[in-house]
C-alpha cells in the first residue's frame, strides 16, 4: 500500500488542466446550479498542502462493503470518503513499480517503467534508462514542488529505482526520506532476501544512509513479536508524524506516504490479527488485519494534521498501485481487469469541496499535473 500525503494551501481548482480536478470542477458547477452558497469552493491565497496515499484493493475497504460487514473495518478511510470525492472508475498499472514510477514522474507507465524488475537489473550500454525504475533524465513530482518552495518528504515503499544517487528519493527532489527500496521486505526485520545477488540485506534507509538505529534485530518475526520489536509501518508512521510536528506551517508541505501494507509478506501485529480470528482462511485473516491496521494509521495522521492546524489547507489523494495478488486459496479483493491496467478505488478529500462520486475515468498518471498546477496557482 502506498500513501502519498501532500499538504498544500488550495487555490484555483477551476484552472487545473487535469482530469482529476476537472472532475471536481464539473461536479461543483453542477451542484452550484442548484445550491450556490453551499457548494462554492473556497479560494486560498497560498500554496496548498498535499497528502497522497496508496491504499489497498477496491473491495478491501468498508465503503465498498455492505452495511454491517465485519471483515473490512476501515472507519477512518470511510470517513474521508464520506466527506470527499470517491473515484469509482480509476485505474493503475498491474504492477507496483510501474505505478509508482508513473506517480513520481507524471508519465504513463509505458513511457517511464513498464517492467516490475528487480533493482539489480541493468543494461550497461544505456547509462540513462538502462536501470530499473525511473530513467535518470526524468523530472519528478518532488523536484517540481521543491522548486515552488515546498518542503518535500518521502516515507515508506520507494520501488522506483536505486541504481545511482539520481534514482533515490533525494535525487528525485525529496528533502528527507525514510524508505525501503525494493518490492518488499520483512515487516519485522526489514530484511530483503532477493537483493544484492540474492544476499540478505536490511533494506531500510534514511535519506542518504542506512537507518541503522531503527531496524529490529533478526530474531523479531511474525511468530516472535517481542516487546522490543517494532512493526515496520509503525516505524514509517512515526516518521510521518514527526515531519508533521516539525513542519513550519508558513511553508507549503508535501509528503508522499507509501506504507508497506498491503504488500507481502502477510504480517501484522498480533493484537490486530486477533480482531479477525473468526476468519478461517489464514491469508485472508492476515490481510484484513493489515487493512484494519493501516486504517488506524490514517486516523492517527489525520488527527495530527488537525492538531497542527494543517487540515483546512490540505488536499488528500489516495490511490492503490497494483492489481489483486493471489495467495493460497485466497484472492485479494481487487481485480486486474486487463493485462495493462488494474481497477482500484481512489478518493480525495479537501475541506473546500463537497462529497461526490464522479463517474468519469481517471488514472494514476494524472496526479502530478494538478498537484504541481495547484502549487503554481497558489504562489
Amino acid at each position: 500500500m502506498l500513501l502519498l500525503l501532500c499538504l498544500l494551501p488550495i487555490s484555483g481548482f477551476a484552472k487545473l488542466p487535469n482530469l482529476v480536478f476537472n472532475l471536481i470542477d464539473d461536479w461543483v458547477r453542477t451542484k452550484e446550479a442548484f445550491h450556490p452558497p453551499a457548494w462554492r469552493i473556497h479560494s486560498f491565497t497560498h500554496s496548498p498542502h498535499f497528502f497522497i496515499v496508496y491504499p489497498q484493493g477496491w473491495a478491501d475497504v468498508g465503503f465498498h462493503k455492505p452495511a454491517g460487514t465485519n471483515e473490512s473495518i476501515t472507519p477512518n478511510m470511510d470517513a474521508l470518503v464520506a466527506s470527499g470525492i470517491l473515484l469509482n472508475n480509476y485505474y493503475v498499472h498491474k504492477y507496483c513499480s510501474p505505478s509508482r514510477s508513473s506517480y513520481q514522474s507524471g508519465r504513463f507507465p509505458y513511457h517511464v517503467n513498464v517492467q516490475n524488475l528487480d533493482m539489480d537489473v541493468a543494461n550497461p550500454d544505456d547509462p540513462v534508462s538502462g536501470f530499473a525504475g525511473i530513467p535518470r533524465n526524468m523530472t519528478g513530482i518532488a523536484e517540481k514542488l521543491k522548486s515552488a518552495g515546498y518542503a518535500t518528504h518521502m516515507v515508506g515503499k520507494w520501488d522506483a529505482g536505486m541504481a545511482t544517487p539520481d534514482h533515490t528519493p533525494k535525487g528525485r527532489g525529496y528533502d528527507t526520506s525514510l524508505i525501503y527500496f525494493h518490492h518488499a521486505n520483512d515487516y519485522w526485520t526489514s530484511i530483503d532476501g532477493t537483493a544484492c545477488n540474492k544476499q540478505s540485506i536490511v533494506d531500510l534507509w534514511a535519506t542518504s544512509a542506512p537507518a541503522a538505529t531503527l531496524n529490529n534485530s533478526w530474531d523479531c518475526s511474525q511468530n516472535n513479536q517481542m516487546a522490543k520489536c517494532k512493526y515496520e509501518d509503525e516505524i514509517f508512521v512515526e516518521e510521518v508524524l514527526a515531519q508533521i510536528a516539525a513542519h513550519d506551517v508558513s511553508k507549503p508541505f508535501f509528503l508522499f506516504w507509501a506504507p508497506h501494507i498491503a504488500h507481502e509478506p502477510l504480517q501484522v501485529p498480533e493484537d490486530f490479527l486477533q480482531k479477525f480470528a473468526w476468519i478461517d482462511t489464514r491469508p485472508r485473516q492476515l490481510y484484513m488485519a493489515m487493512i484494519n491496521y493501516v486504517d488506524s494509521l490514517v486516523g492517527r495522521v489525520v488527527d495530527a494534521l488537525k492538531t497542527k492546524g494543517m487540515w483546512d489547507d490540505l488536499l488528500w489523494l489516495s490511490s492503490a498501485d497494483n492489481g489483486g495478488p493471489i495467495y493460497a486459496r485466497f484472492v485479494a479483493a481487487s481485480s486486474s481487469l486487463t493485462e495493462k491496467l488494474s481497477f482500484h478505488t481512489n478518493f480525495t478529500h479537501a475541506r473546500t469541496h463537497p462529497p461526490t462520486h464522479p463517474p468519469r475515468l481517471a488514472r494514476a498518471v494524472e496526479v502530478q499535473a494538478p498537484t504541481t498546477g495547484l502549487s503554481a496557482a497558489g504562489r
